[in-house]
């Protein structure tokens, strides 16, 4: 534990110093927001952002250790010295909380994740492929055809790279993997800081994100020594969403076009952290739609080509892993490299995650209607899920009446909160159609009820009521009163029902928390932190090339690489050289015609 708090410190001051410098200089050539203006917390996580994209593209050239990391303090020493005014405000106004009531809670909060994150069972797939996936990107940086040495290298989430420039292998005798449990602790203290302000700011959209990162947090912190991508794209979907609800309440301070344009790139770049964060993209149309009505064209231009760059060291890694702009997305089959993955291979591996996440457990069955797979699929979820996704249907309902409300009342319906709700709708409806496995949603199915609940409430009793509109209506118009009244009784009806149902979903992980602290209060990890596991493995030599593979079922490692989960699939590879670098190749060329 001790070495946890010391290590994300030192990465705390590393993030706000990264994310200080980049919104500096994006604010020089966009209409973006200042370091200033955004506050500690936006900068840390565009910090994170930005280093992953440094870890991305560094790992394109060389293996992300000690160099990588090195080069980065340099650069960043460079930045804050350029960007020296900027630093100075934002570490002012750090300070500035750290002095101030908040401190204690800060300090608990964080202590009490570094507890779940020192100790523990590692998450399936971290055993599976995180854990080596990390090792590779430290030693090798971006391997020519590795996902044909086991597929879920080919997933490629960037929060990997990440992981990898922060392992400290290079200097710790084992490989420290607190990056979960740092973004943990980061959005956490986040969510508690905006909750406390809810009464001054009336942000209660964005609330209602910060509750939801909050109950996320409860839901997985037993895995937060598991660097698992899952964890990590869902935090930032839940931290962008919460950012995207506070424009409205922040108009005046700057350009909204720019402050949208600004969460709009971290939408794209989302979509390296997981492919199911894809539909989050649809945030980008508004700022889009703004900055057409102000006529600027060349900021249009700018917008778009920073949000390419922020994405293209993802796609260049897809490519040179898989031979695909996409894994496992074969629609878009647009390169043809001696090391790509055979397409029945990945077309395999698509409709295992599907048939999986519908509870199905066969490919054969992966053409199945939503009418023929749904009551398999319910019958596999537990009553706490199912709870969760009755609240779905209850927060569509709310909504509904929220709108009818707002029409009676001639309330304004903002824009963004439209597109925002677009987002959050087609990201359900890609994770319902393509894999419904609950872990994989969780985000979306926190935000759509919670943020129904708590905008329904905040119309409700922060505008209505203070300004006793209702007494304001004439007698004539008492049929519309009544109805505004008969709409408010029913939201505050759904509203109780959506409470409800979460209350089963934090009856089943604050139980899962209480018993993971009871088993594992005696572990010795209160100085450092439990290594990753080990598992019995054998090798094979290809012509100099030692390759790994597990003789546990599903279980890699991390501490000798390049290694595999499952010996089949070193049947089916071959090296397309005389070393590791060369990279490797399928050995059937022809399995996508079969």
């Amino acid at each position: 534990m001790v070495e946890i708090l010391i290590l994300w410190t030192y990465m705390l001051l590393v993030c706000l110093a990264a994310g200080t410098v980049t919104l500096t200089l994006l604010a020089k050539i966009l209409p973006t927001p200042r370091p200033s203006q955004l506050g500690p917390a936006a900068c840390v996580m565009t910090g994170i952002f930005s280093l992953t994209v440094y870890a991305e593209t560094f790992s394109l050239f060389a293996g992300v250790g000690a160099a990588a990391h090195l080069l980065m303090l340099a650069l960043l020493a460079a930045g804050c010295w350029f960007c020296r005014g900027e630093v100075r405000v934002i570490g002012a106004r750090f300070r500035t909380i750290l002095r101030s009531r908040e401190w204690l809670m800060i300090l608990l909060f964080a202590v009490a994740v570094a507890f779940f994150t020192s100790r523990g069972k590692f998450h399936t797939d971290t055993g599976i492929y995180h854990a080596q996936a990390i090792r590779l990107i430290e030693e090798y940086g971006t391997v020519l055809g590795s996902g044909n040495l086991q597929q879920h290298f080919a997933y490629n989430s960037s929060s990997l790279c990440f992981a990898a420039l922060f392992t400290f292998s290079w200097i710790l005798p084992g490989a420290f993997h607190g990056t979960t449990g740092f973004l943990m602790t980061v959005l956490g203290i986040y969510a508690v800081h905006g909750l406390l302000q809810l009464r001054r700011t009336h942000a209660y959209g964005a609330a209602a994100c910060q509750t939801g990162i909050l109950i996320y947090i409860l839901t997985d912190v037993y895995y937060a020594q598991s660097p698992a991508t899952d964890y990590f794209a869902m935090l930032c979907v839940l931290f962008l969403f919460s950012e995207w609800l506070k424009g409205s309440s922040r108009r005046g301070e700057f350009s909204l076009s720019g402050y949208y344009g600004l969460l709009s790139i971290a939408a794209i770049f989302l979509v390296s952290l997981k492919l199911s964060a894809a539909a989050v993209v649809l945030l980008a149309v508004y700022p889009l739609v703004l900055l057409l009505k102000e006529r600027k064209p060349v900021q249009i231009l700018r917008f778009l080509l920073v949000g390419f760059l922020s994405i293209l060291p993802f796609l260049i890694r897809n490519i040179l892993i898989s031979g695909w702009l996409l894994y496992p997305v074969d629609s878009l089959d647009l390169f043809s490299v001696d090391w790509k993955v055979p397409a029945a291979y990945l077309e395999h591996d698509a409709a295992q995650i599907s048939v999986w996440a519908k509870c199905l457990y066969d490919v054969n069955k992966k053409d199945w209607t939503v009418r023929q797979w749904l009551p398999v699929w319910l019958s596999g979820q537990q009553h706490y899920e199912l709870m969760l996704i009755y609240a779905q249907f209850a927060a569509v309902l709310l909504l509904v009446i929220d709108l009818i409300f707002r029409l009676l009342r001639r309330i304004r319906i903002g824009w963004d909160r439209v597109f925002y709700y677009l987002a959050v709708a087609a990201s359900l409806a890609v994770w319902f159609l393509e894999a419904p496995f609950i872990r994989y949603g969780l985000a979306f199915l926190f935000a759509l009820p919670l943020t129904a609940a708590f905008e329904f409430f905040g119309m409700t009793f922060h505008e209505l009521v203070p300004s006793n509109h209702a007494a304001k209506i004439s007698s004539a118009a008492v049929p519309t009163r009544h109805r505004a009244t008969v709409s408010l009784t029913l939201g505050a009806s759904l509203c109780l029902a959506i409470f409800l149902c979460f209350t089963s979903w934090l009856d089943h992980y604050m139980m899962d928390d209480l018993v993971f602290t009871k088993h594992h209060l005696t572990e010795p990890y209160y100085l450092t932190q439990i290594p990753f596991d080990t598992v019995r493995e054998s090798s094979v030599d290809w012509n100099g090339i030692t390759i790994y593979y597990s003789e546990e079922t599903d279980r890699n490692s991390y501490w000798l690489t390049p290694s595999v989960c499952y010996r089949s699939m070193l049947d089916r590879t071959e090296p397309r050289g005389k070393t590791i670098r060369d990279g490797f190749r399928p050995k059937d060329t022809t399995a996508d015609e079969k």
